[in-house]
């Protein structure tokens, strides 16, 4: 018949239900909402009185009501480049937060903000700025926690059948005391993602539900039952004298390198990555080989305002260490010898590969537990 096509057998009798042929779209476009059903050419149907609705509003009703718009709302978010950086924890954080924008965007200030920009024609470059400024103030490790925190939350509605946005508090209240038995302290992290997410994207509903009394209960009463935290074992003074040695007789530059910046972390007790990004570092050294090493470091953890992140923070740590070698000297030798140098924009202690070459990637604070346990292993 006139208007109609061939139905696969996946598309007849029950297992129609299961694939949901009733809003069949090409596969580019399984990440976006479904475009609502066209207008009738009733006039009845056709006389709706609306509430006066803002720019990113009519737009995004354009692009829905629309057949040919969301192949192009489509091509042009999924053409972004979210993650258009060098670390590797960065890129993993936003190509998530990029699905789950996708996944609401007619949900959230920041998918409707950016379907109304690329509507009215606006530049790559002008979208990629949008999504950059949103994200600036997060840290990587922060995205990625609380992307992974709604990511879970996104398969649970997927897998009963419930569609996760915009987020309802019931929803929310059935996930939290129901579906979150596997840790004590999922609950809780949920909640905060909920409200990461109505902060930062805009996220419909995302706020009121974590603010509903009854999921913050919930979420207490999982995360009293949560074990008491142990923290890791601190260096002990014959490891640290272990890795004084090491800088000096370890025959491997790029394992000497390593190994002196560890005892830079330990001795001017400084956080791994605050340790990554460095300006003017500077030695005071007296005739004897004793004195101090002095650096200004602009990536601490507990730098959160705008003023803390642009000031540097001096740090200062002695040339002498536990035993009577001068590491500092033993460790700039290692550096020279592995090829490495203090090069604005590049990490103090870059990342290695699997065939011991160094990357412009840093090293990240994992990867520098499990080679710092492994050169300590070694050593007995």
């Amino acid at each position: 018949p006139n208007g109609s096509r061939v139905l696969y057998p996946w598309e007849r009798g029950i297992m129609a239900n299961i694939f949901r042929t009733s809003a069949i779209r090409p596969a580019y476009l399984n990440f976006a909402p479904a475009p609502r059903s066209f207008p009738s050419d009733s006039k009845a149907e056709a006389v709706v009185e609306e509430l006066p609705i803002s720019r990113e509003q009519k737009l995004l009703k354009r692009a829905i009501d629309s057949p040919g718009a969301w192949p192009i709302v489509a091509s042009r978010i999924n053409q972004l480049s979210w993650a258009d950086t060098l670390e590797s924890t960065k890129h993993r954080a936003l190509s998530r937060w990029k699905v789950l924008v996708q996944e609401s965007i007619e949900h959230s200030e920041l998918g409707r903000t950016l379907v109304a920009d690329i509507l009215s024609l606006q530049s790559e470059d002008s979208l990629n700025k949008t999504v950059a400024a949103v994200f600036s103030r997060k840290s990587s490790s922060t995205l990625l926690k609380r992307a992974a925190s709604l990511g879970n939350y996104v398969l649970f509605c997927r897998v009963i059948w419930r569609e996760p946005f915009p987020i309802e508090e019931s929803s929310v209240f059935d996930y939290v005391s129901n579906h979150c038995s596997q840790s004590a302290s999922r609950p809780q992290s949920f909640r905060e993602s909920l409200n990461f997410a109505g902060a930062t994207i805009g996220l419909d509903g995302a706020i009121r539900a974590a603010a509903s009394p009854r999921v913050a209960g919930a979420a207490f009463r999982s995360g009293v039952t949560k074990r008491p935290l142990k923290q890791a074992k601190v260096l002990t003074v014959e490891q640290v004298k272990i890795l004084e040695f090491l800088g000096k007789a370890e025959p491997v530059p790029a394992k000497r390198s390593f190994v002196g910046h560890c005892l830079f972390c330990c001795l001017n007790r400084l956080r791994w990555m605050g340790s990554q990004k460095l300006a003017h570092l500077q030695p005071d050294i007296r005739a004897d080989g004793t004195g101090y090493v002095q650096a200004d470091s602009l990536n601490s953890k507990t730098s959160t305002t705008m003023k803390q992140r642009t000031t540097f923070l001096q740090i200062v740590a002695p040339l002498q260490g536990l035993s009577t070698r001068t590491w500092y000297q033993d460790w700039m030798e290692a550096r020279k010898d592995s090829g490495l140098k203090f090069t604005e924009g590049l990490p103090l202690m870059p990342g290695i590969d699997v065939a011991g070459n160094f990357t412009q990637l840093p090293m990240t604070s994992s990867e520098a537990s499990a080679w710092l346990r492994s050169i300590l292993i070694s050593a007995g």
